[in-house]
């Protein structure tokens, strides 16, 4: 205690002491007075201390951060450290870049996958595919995370594309070429034809071919079909849409010419049916002589039967419509059974009274009798002769030519006119049968009416047993 107070005694010695202390103060302050906070972006986190660093180098060194050339850091590490920006520190790190199958190793400090490539001096180009860390490039968890790790970049394929004659180019890195096409935007329609197919592996450039299908509406059966498809003419547009024209079915246009420009087209449904139609066949009658049945009497001895003619036909058909007949072959199906007919040959001779006297007759025949005289003959002269040679006159009567072959010179009567002679002819009334009687001009008396004729005896060797 002694001591110090002869230390401390003198004034000069205090004031020695005082200026030491206040040295030490001084540099005490000094020392504090000259640090800094310093900023720090570290691999993108930041953080700040407090330090005596004058260069960037050296606060990095003060933060315990060490860096290699490899690294990023700004500013320069030899310069002096910012006063309004932070350090930055991006340590470089391994990134696999695997480009088109083929793996590579590149330290980069960069974080965004295009500068890592900028690096590798790897270009992209269009219809390139990069994926990020697994991730396709414009996935937006893709395209902002702050580290990239893994690259895989796919290289595009060229594919020029002819779309109905119009070409263009579009660039893909899809596996297939349906895939690419998708991603291009190119879409396609039902019935569209491409060449080569959509699964078509994109390993080298392709040469693609698109036709366009145009949209048709298809009407058959009553129904109206939508469908697109890419033939030039109807048939080839039917056969696409799985409606071919079949047997005799015709199209509207036809199958030959090209599609129309309003896409419609009808299927008429044509069809066939064969027909066996039947017509009958008259059957003839046949006379025959009747022994035991009066002259001029008749009888059914056996009924006709009618034969039947078959024609086959066939029948087209139009949307069920008949449009069309064709007689293809006739034959007789059964022939006709004639009718035969029992003609009396049995004569009879029997007499009777008339306001003229009692007669003999064998035949009684109902005839519709006119008369004419020899100017009244219906022509523009007049004729005293007959066709047997006789003079015209009463008792002169004329019968159809083919009874006269058989009967001039028999005798007849004709109640009312009386007897009279066959020996002449005339054209008679068709469907009846007839007998003219005979006058001269001057006691002619007009006849219009039907009479029973009476054949006198005697009986003529040759009868005509069928009169008509």
């Amino acid at each position: 205690m002694d001591k110090l107070r002869i230390f401390l005694g003198s004034k000069s010695r205090r004031l020695q002491i005082l200026a030491v202390v206040l040295g030490i103060a001084g540099s005490i302050l000094v020392y504090y007075g000259t640090a800094q906070t310093v900023k720090f972006v570290i691999d993108g986190k930041q953080e700040s201390i407090r330090s005596h660093a004058q260069t960037v180098s050296a606060a990095l060194h003060a933060a315990g951060y060490d860096f290699t050339s490899d690294d990023y850091v700004w500013p320069n590490p030899e310069s002096k450290l910012p006063q309004n920006a932070p350090v930055i520190l991006n340590h470089s790190r391994t990134v696999h870049v695997i480009l088109d199958g083929q793996s590579h190793e590149i330290n980069c400090y960069q974080p965004m996958a295009a500068n890592i490539l900028a690096k590798a001096d790897i270009k992209l180009y269009p219809g390139d595919s990069l994926w990020i860390d697994g991730l396709p490039a414009n996935n937006q968890a893709a395209s902002t995370q702050n580290v990239t790790r893994r690259l895989r970049l796919k290289r595009s394929i060229a594919i020029t594309l002819s779309i109905d004659g119009a070409r263009q180019i579009i660039h893909s890195s899809a596996a297939t070429l349906g895939e690419a096409l998708w991603e291009a935007g190119i879409s396609l329609y039902a019935g569209d034809k491409i060449d080569p197919g959509l699964k078509t592996s994109l390993t080298e450039p392709l040469d693609v071919t698109l036709k366009r299908s145009r949209a048709l509406a298809i009407t058959a059966d009553g129904s109206t079909m939508s469908t697109r498809v890419v033939g030039d003419t109807v048939g080839e547009v039917l056969s696409e849409a799985g409606l071919p024209l079949q047997g005799l079915d015709y199209s509207e246009p036809a199958e030959s010419e090209i599609v129309p420009r309003d896409g419609r087209i009808k299927i008429v449904r044509v069809s066939e049916e064969v027909l066996i139609e039947q017509k009958p066949l008259p059957f003839d009658s046949q006379f025959e002589p009747d022994p035991e049945t009066e002259i001029d009497q008749q009888s059914v001895v056996e009924e006709g039967t009618y034969g039947i003619l078959a024609n086959r036909v066939r029948v087209r058909y139009a949307e069920g419509e008949e449009v069309a007949r064709f007689e293809e072959s006739e034959w007789t199906a059964s022939d006709p059974r004639p009718r035969i007919i029992g003609y009396g040959t049995k004569v009879v001779v029997r007499t009777m009274d008339t306001p003229d006297g009692p007669i003999e007759y064998w035949r009684a025949v109902s005839m519709y009798a006119t008369s004419y005289s020899p100017c009244r003959l219906g022509v523009d002269y007049c004729s005293y002769n007959t066709a047997a040679g006789a003079t015209l006159r009463k008792g002169i009567v004329a019968v159809l030519v083919r009874w006269y072959l058989d009967m001039v010179w028999q005798q007849v009567y004709v109640p009312g006119y009386g007897v009279g002679t066959i020996a002449d002819t005339g054209g008679g009334i068709p469907g009846r049968k007839w007998i003219d009687l005979g006058y001269e001009d001057d006691d002619y008396v007009s006849w219009h009416n039907w009479v029973t004729v009476y054949f006198l005896t005697p009986v003529p060797e040759y009868i005509p047993y069928i009169l008509n």
